[in-house]
């Protein structure tokens, strides 16, 4: 009798495991769905149609040159690391030489680079141990975020920056170490953006005890530059001005360090005006040169002190227990955000890097943290495109704008670092588990 009851609630357990991989299945195809209508109706028919600001002409040109033969740094200037080429090569695979045809295949793929964040997102959901309902509010949250972006996502290639990221961190958190720090080398070709994460890695590999942790810095230093050496070697100069050409940017318009001398000439009537170079609009006005060498040491002692919060939060919540692994998470989102703010660069893409991470930073001030996340985001739609050319005339009413958006996103990055109040689901998800299926 003992056993048959024993295997009728072995019986059930195995129902209700299977029961709770189909809701979470079927949760994630919902918002692929979701996805897939957003991209296509909405941002079509509805929202935010004008694409007058996209960079998919530039991308074209490039994807142009490169089916004629020509290599890449050698042959034509491109101001971006080597991933780049792929990317605007593929499109041209399906297109050919039609602008329009490249253009929608370009918007496909990066509802691909979307859809598959949304897989990886679902997957660490499940990791975390959150539960079904909360599975539907991370995923949710992105869909609302993407939405709130607008279409630039879809013009821009920062979709792939913030699918390497949340795929290295997934393989981080499943203990695929080497993976991981592989994939940090691939996103450092993209854009060096990811290099951030590398600390939070070291800090991580470092409390496990692990003997062996310079392998993940090899490993990332390998994969960069297995993808960079038949570019060096063919063309070394015009490989490394890709890089120093992002380092070498002035104070940008919608930047932090630019909002200074923004309220300097409304209120002081100081002399201001903006310059187009390195591809963007920049700050020109006394002392911009030297502000520009001061945010680099600025950003760089920032960042250097949020891991060191890390190195104590670490040790506290244990890198190997849900909660620390919860806190990598919680500091890549602090590192890039860091990074946003106090660089002398914020062009309206890069709010694209955080768009899988906050979702999945929930705990005690989630609610508040993605409102503020959420109306910073339209705040940057509603400057970019819609009135760019404003604020590049320093209208007093977009600067002002710019300085509320960016407030908001000072907000968030307060209320991450304050102990306690933002930890990742895991410490909700428990009180949930008694009243939704578990993951």
């Amino acid at each position: 009798m003992k056993r048959i009851l024993k295997s009728a609630g072995t019986a059930g357990g195995s129902g209700k495991q299977i029961v709770r991989a189909y809701g979470f299945w079927l949760i994630v195809a919902a918002f692929l769905l979701a996805q897939v209508l957003i991209w296509f109706v909405l941002f079509q028919r509805f929202w935010f149609q004008d694409k007058s600001a996209s960079s998919v002409h530039l991308y074209y040109f490039y994807a142009q040159r490169i089916a004629a033969g020509l290599v890449p740094y050698r042959d034509f200037s491109l101001e971006y690391p080597p991933v780049v080429v792929p990317v605007f090569y593929l499109p041209w695979l399906f297109s050919g030489p039609d602008f329009d045809r490249y253009f929608l295949w370009f918007e496909i793929e990066t509802l691909v680079f979307s859809c598959s964040i949304t897989v990886l997102m679902g997957l660490a959901a499940r990791h975390f141990g959150l539960s079904l309902k909360q599975l539907a509010a991370v995923l949710l949250t992105y869909a609302l975020a993407i939405v709130a972006t607008g279409s630039l996502v879809q013009v821009r290639f920062d979709l792939l920056i913030a699918f390497l990221v949340i795929l290295s961190l997934a393989f981080f958190l499943k203990g695929k170490k080497l993976l991981a720090w592989s994939f940090l080398g691939v996103g450092i070709m993209l854009k060096l953006v990811p290099v951030l994460l590398a600390p939070l890695y070291f800090i991580g590999d470092y409390r496990q005890g692990r003997k062996r942790f310079w392998l993940g810095p090899m490993a990332m230093a390998l994969a960069a530059l297995l993808i960079a050496l038949p570019y060096a070697l063919m063309a070394p100069a015009g490989l490394l001005r890709s890089f120093l050409n992002h380092l070498q940017r002035p104070v940008q318009l919608e930047s932090t360090w630019a909002l200074p001398f923004l309220w300097a000439k409304e209120l002081l009537k100081i002399p201001v005006r903006t310059e187009f170079t390195y591809g963007s609009d920049n700050i020109v006005s006394m002392h911009t040169g030297v502000i520009s060498l001061l945010s680099g040491l600025v950003l760089a002692t920032v960042l250097a002190l949020g891991y060191y919060a890390f190195y104590h939060s670490s040790r506290e919540a244990g890198v190997n227990k849900a909660g620390g692994q919860a806190e990598i998470v919680r500091f890549a989102a602090i590192s890039l955000l860091t990074f946003i703010l106090f660089g002398k660069v914020f062009s309206p893409q890069y709010v694209i890097w955080l768009l899988p991470l906050i979702p999945l930073a929930m705990g005690g001030g989630r609610r508040m943290i993605v409102a503020l996340f959420l109306v910073a985001l339209l705040l940057t739609q509603y400057e970019y495109p819609y009135h760019y050319p404003q604020l590049v005339g320093m209208s007093e009413f977009m600067v002002g704008e710019v300085t509320l958006r960016d407030l908001l996103l000072w907000a968030m990055l307060v209320l991450m670092l304050l102990p306690g109040n933002l930890v990742p689901a895991q410490a909700s998800a428990s009180k949930e588990r008694s009243a939704d299926g578990h993951l």
